[in-house]
């Protein structure tokens, strides 16, 4: 019986998981009928193996609360550095800074019976500062402008590389420019409280590390061409420095074809030059059309 009972025991774990053969299951279950002892071990084993069942769920339910807190943990942690991120990009975005000179930045002035006022033309778009000091200046009374762009990394991205936008310029008192008196307009990274304050070195130093904008300064170069045996002429004066246009003579007697071809561009006609418009351009347009229809042009300055 003995022996039997150590049988039996063998395969009760089997017998528990029903992975017994048909033979084996009836030999323990005939067994179990009459062995006290093998019944009391089968009961024990069940006990085994119920515990053991709820000691896995526990841990495996710790385990899953565990991984749960620590990818919640994690998640949080995530996002708060993506939105600390986002937020630092968009302070980065934001803020301004004092844009370094380029060859789109330029100066239009505009006159009136009441005075000149100076329009600062960019492709970046931002807020334009400037600080006057009256001074003498090689001699002569002379008004110092000194300006500067302020722009964000924003609108610095958002530029257009050939668009020139118009930015009056701030804290310019322009009733309190004589027109009478010269001016001298410069683009600076200097700090313009300082420039208010700066003394005489200090102002020259200044002046030597800015780009001149705007002076005073005019020329005026005629352009002579020769369309289908017929000569044209005309004139535009400008400033110096900045390019701008000041006036032009003779331009109604161009050729009635490139009348017509300005109007075709701009849908209107005035002069052969438009607001914006650069002398260098204006000379330009007019020699592509004369010499893309076979005639020839030549220009001539005049002091």
């Amino acid at each position: 019986m003995k022996k039997n009972c150590e049988i039996v025991k063998d395969l009760l774990p089997l017998y528990l998981d029903k992975v017994c053969s048909k033979e084996s299951n009836a030999l323990v279950e005939e067994h179990l009928r009459t062995c006290k002892e093998c019944q009391n071990y089968l009961e024990g084993l069940k006990y085994n193996v119920k515990t053991s069942s709820k000691k896995e769920k526990k841990i495996f339910k710790n385990f899953n609360k565990k991984i749960y807190l620590k990818i919640l943990r994690n998640s949080v942690i995530i996002t708060l550095i993506i939105v600390l991120v986002v937020a630092s990009f968009g302070c980065v975005l934001g803020r301004s800074k004092v844009m370094e000179y380029n060859d789109k930045m330029s100066i239009e002035v505009y006159s009136n019976n009441k005075g000149r006022e100076f329009t600062f033309e960019s492709n970046i778009s931002g807020i334009v500062e400037g600080v006057r000091i009256n001074t003498t200046y090689d001699g002569v009374n002379t008004n110092l402008i000194f300006v500067h762009l302020k722009s964000t990394l924003r609108e610095y991205l958002e530029r257009k590389e050939e668009a020139r936008i118009g930015t009056i310029i701030n804290n310019l008192d322009y009733k309190m420019i004589d027109p009478k008196v010269k001016v001298r307009v410069y683009y600076t990274t200097e700090d313009l409280d300082k420039i208010k304050n700066a003394s005489e070195e200090d102002l020259e130093d200044i002046i030597q590390n800015a780009n001149l904008m705007f002076t005073e300064d005019l020329k005026t170069t005629k352009i002579n061409c020769n369309l289908d045996g017929k000569d044209y002429e005309y004139s535009l004066t400008y400033y110096k420095v900045s390019d701008q246009i000041v006036d032009s003579v003779e331009d109604y007697s161009l050729p009635s074809e490139l009348i017509r071809h300005i109007y075709s561009i701009y849908g209107d006609y005035d002069s052969v030059w438009f607001t914006g418009e650069t002398a260098t351009e204006v000379f330009s347009k007019t020699e592509r059309y004369m010499i893309s229809n076979g005639g020839s042009c030549t220009r001539t300055d005049i002091e």
